[in-house]
């Protein structure tokens, strides 16, 4: 609440740094894949961003950068050193590149992307919370994911939780070698002709589309909602917390099933006597009959921590 960030060691836990960047409550933190850099989320409208020094493992501060309001959202896109920011006062989320290279000094990128279904600048909701996902099934050219899934819980009356396609576009150059000659080919045991696929280093802007609606959590402008998304085999499941201190589960690969782009509700899980305010999740071994199966894990106010089992 102090504003301050710390790092701890593990698996002790012991103080290791601690930052006082934030002179409001910090409210997110996230890591990128690498680890190299951390980023903290403030209520006084400002991402701070830490980078690892590779020889002592410490983070210090490399940059500042300003929003609208209070930053209420921050994800890491899995596999990459970019972000995914949201904030008060904004119809916009900010996907947030990192320096690689390591070259913290350099700054970072800075995109806009409008949550809004037309795409304009109306603001209809504050994105209070974000889960996000790969899609496997969108693999680039060099075998990087370029595409994810995001959902973004708001804090509107309804408890609407808004899903989202962001794509990375990647594009190609195609390189036609030179035919080798009869003779040639035959002694190399290759074809007369070869198109050799590289990806260019241009870089890409994202895309951010609408997919489709979770609806009936408890939820209203106050709340401090946590949502994650559950890879399930070939399912997608969507977790959402209420203040009704239970746990929502969606079908969140049903929006795409029907016209009006609502997701399905699968579920409830209760159990907890306070608000939950933490969800985090383990991919479980497959059971017999080969159904597949992951472990939610529930942080409630009335101090316990609880853990689901879910099969497909």
């Amino acid at each position: 609440m102090d504003g301050a960030v710390a790092t701890l060691a593990l698996p002790g836990l012991a103080p290791r740094q601690e930052f006082r960047a934030h002179t409001k409550y910090a409210s997110k933190v996230a890591f990128s894949a690498s680890g190299n850099w951390l980023l903290s989320a403030g209520y006084d409208w400002k991402l701070v961003c830490y980078w690892r020094d590779s020889h002592t493992g410490d983070y210090s501060i490399a940059h500042s950068l300003t929003f609208l309001g209070a930053v209420e959202s921050l994800v890491c896109l899995p596999g990459t050193e970019s972000f995914v920011v949201g904030s008060r006062n904004d119809s916009n989320l900010h996907v947030i590149d990192m320096p690689r290279d390591n070259a913290p000094s350099k700054e970072p990128t800075r995109q806009r992307c409008s949550m809004n279904k037309n795409g304009d600048d109306w603001i209809s909701f504050t994105p209070m919370d974000m889960s996000v996902v790969a899609n496997d099934s969108t693999p680039s050219v060099s075998g990087s994911v370029t595409s994810w899934t995001l959902a973004v819980y708001t804090d509107l009356p309804s408890g609407k939780i808004c899903l989202y396609n962001l794509a990375l576009p990647q594009l190609t150059e195609f390189k036609t070698t030179t035919p080798p000659t009869t003779a040639e080919a035959a002694a190399a045991a290759e074809p007369l002709a070869s198109l050799s696929i590289s990806s260019t280093s241009v870089s890409s802007p994202f895309v951010l589309s609408w997919i489709g609606d979770c609806f009936g959590v408890v939820a209203d402008s106050f709340s401090r909602p946590r949502c994650l998304l559950l890879p399930l085999g070939k399912h997608l499941i969507l977790a959402a917390t209420s203040d009704d201190s239970k746990i929502m589960l969606y079908d969140a690969i049903s929006v795409l099933m029907n016209e009006e782009g609502v997701a399905k509700k699968l579920g409830e899980i209760s159990g907890h006597e306070g608000i939950i305010r933490a969800l985090c999740f383990e991919q479980e071994p497959q059971v017999d009959g080969g159904k597949s199966a992951v472990s939610l894990y529930s942080g409630s106010f009335d101090s316990t921590i609880r853990k689901w089992r879910i099969e497909s």
